[in-house]
């Protein structure tokens, strides 16, 4: 709704000259229509540029790293999983039998509570693992940066 207001907004932008009668004034309702639409170019402008995350696409796909013939996977949807959070989370799971070893909370996500909590979810974008492979490297789509200890299934300070 709010792109088709926008777009009428800028084609009666445009228009404007067209409106203007022999006087040089444009009809009253023309003129609040005007108002209007330049109301909706500019908060339609403000709410962009502030990161409206409505257009916010879905968690990004995150390759899984296989290290010791075990899979290390991004969770990318822990509320549906009973957890207290989509994103966020490492989860260990056996290739051959898809069985859960073990799961960990990587980072907690901060919300606020005057936005939509599904806006301001905070999923992992990247895994990769150390040089020794005892650790891995998860990056979240922040740029934050996390190592998770996979012997001792911790995270270490990064």
């Amino acid at each position: 709704m709010k792109r088709v207001i926008h777009s009428y907004s800028i084609l009666l932008l445009k228009k404007l000259p067209h409106y203007v009668n022999k006087w040089g004034k444009a009809p009253f309702g023309l003129t609040l229509l005007m108002l209007l639409a330049l109301f909706s170019v500019s908060c339609s402008n403000t709410t962009l540029a502030a990161g409206k995350a409505d257009d916010r696409e879905g968690a990004p796909e995150v390759a899984p790293v296989y290290i010791g013939g075990v899979r290390y996977e991004a969770v990318q949807d822990g509320l549906s999983r009973g957890l207290k959070q989509d994103g966020g989370y490492l989860q260990v799971v056996d290739p051959a039998t898809n069985q859960l070893l073990w799961r960990i909370l990587v980072y907690n996500t901060p919300y606020n509570a005057n936005m939509e909590r599904d806006l301001q979810e905070l999923y992992i974008r990247q895994l990769n693992p150390s040089a020794d492979c005892n650790e891995l490297i998860v990056e979240d789509e922040n740029g934050g940066r996390y190592r998770v200890n996979l012997i001792e299934r911790r995270v270490v300070e990064s």
